[in-house]
This record gives C-alpha cells, structure tokens and sequence, in this order.
C-alpha cells in the first residue's frame, strides 16, 4: 500500500479525535490523547520497519519475531517514560497502565486499520475479528504493562533503570512470541488466544494489587 494512502488514515482518525480533545474533560483529554499517541506512534513504527526490513534484506516471518516488536516496543515505551518521569506528577501505576493501555489500544487500531487495506478489502469478516481480537488484546496488553511496570520501577527508586531494560525487554519477548504464533498454521489459533487469556489472568492480580491485597513493594 502506497505511503499516501497510510497518511490518509491517519489523516481521517486523527483529526475528529484532535477536535474532541476541546470538548472533553480532563480525565478524557488524558485518554484521548495518549491514544492519538498510539496512532501516531504505529505510524513512525510502520515507516520505520519498511526502511530498516529493506536495509537487512530479511523475510518476514523472521523480521516481525526479532526486529520488529523491538521497533514498536521501544517506539510505545519512549511516550510512557518521557511522561511518567517528566510530566506526570506522582502518577500512580493505575494512572500509568490507563496510559499505556490508550497508547496500546491506539497502535492496533491504526495498525489493523493499514493490514486489513494492505491484505484487501475482501477480507472476511471472521479474519477482521481476530484480527481485532488477538492484535487488540496484545497491543492493549502491552502498552498496559509497560505503563504499570514503568511507574512500579519508578517508584522503586532504586535500580529502576536496569528494571526498566528488564519491563521493556519481557514485553518485547512476549510480542515476539505472539508474532511467531499467529503466523503459525498450526498454532495461530493458540496466538490469538494468548493475549485474551493472559489479560483473562492479570485481571484477578491486577485487582488485588490495587486494593491492596497484594504485599509488593510500589505506589498503587
């Protein structure tokens, strides 16, 4: 797909979402923000990974499980550690992972927006659901955990730069994975249920955490 046509969608969900931001309350700005930054964000990652695929010369199968969910990692992590040490006052990991997971959600909006026109807009509608189901959940997921586990180093104080590299590094080995999965015929299935289970999973944890059931060290 022409380079033109992806700035045309991002062109036509950007722009309504920049006009709700004057009608929207604070709590709503943050959102609408942080998830015109996932749009803006999947938009760098895309031209980003044709140029560095074209420079390596590589397939695809073995660039979207290595380089690729480093590129976009990286790419969502830059916005969520800029803002959380610099800008947000004393933000809580609930406030970092609403952040992150509007950052997340953002990018697999535009990106499954640009797959869909890429594959053809003769897709099934069952394609489209998973799709929006398994790239959804694990761009979601993703961002979420990089918001939480940013802020929890953080408020360790110590150390919270090696447990940085240790956050951004699992998320990037768990986007590979699922990259590699639904890129299986066997195991797509399996990909596609690995972030609704894993989100299944974190919900229960998540809930403790926050009120204060679980004895870990970090700001709730």
């Amino acid at each position: 797909m022409e380079s033109n046509v992806i700035y045309n969608i991002f062109l036509f969900i950007v722009i309504p979402l920049l006009l709700t931001l004057g009608f929207a309350d604070r709590k709503s700005k943050k959102i609408f923000g942080f998830l015109i930054i996932g749009i803006t964000v999947c938009l760098l990652a895309s031209e980003l990974n044709n140029i560095i695929m074209n420079s390596i010369n590589k397939e695809f199968l073995y660039y979207s499980t290595t380089v690729s969910p480093i590129v976009e990692e990286l790419l969502k992590a830059i916005p969520l550690i800029f803002s959380i040490f610099f800008i947000m006052d004393e933000p809580t990991t609930k406030e970092c992972m609403s952040i992150g997971l509007a950052i997340g959600v953002g990018f697999a909006i535009f990106e499954n927006i640009v797959i869909y026109f890429q594959n053809g807009t003769e897709q099934a509608l069952l394609w489209s659901f998973a799709r929006g189901i398994g790239a959804g959940f694990m761009h979601g997921l993703c961002g979420g955990a990089l918001g939480f586990g940013i802020c929890f180093v953080k408020n360790i104080k110590k150390g919270y730069f090696f447990g940085l590299i240790g956050i951004i590094s699992a998320i990037i080995i768990y986007h590979g994975l699922y990259n590699l999965l639904v890129q299986s015929v066997m195991l797509k299935y399996v990909g596609i249920l690995l972030p609704i289970t894993t989100v299944a999973f974190l919900i229960p944890i998540n809930h403790a955490y926050h009120n204060g059931l679980l004895n870990i060290h970090g700001k709730a």
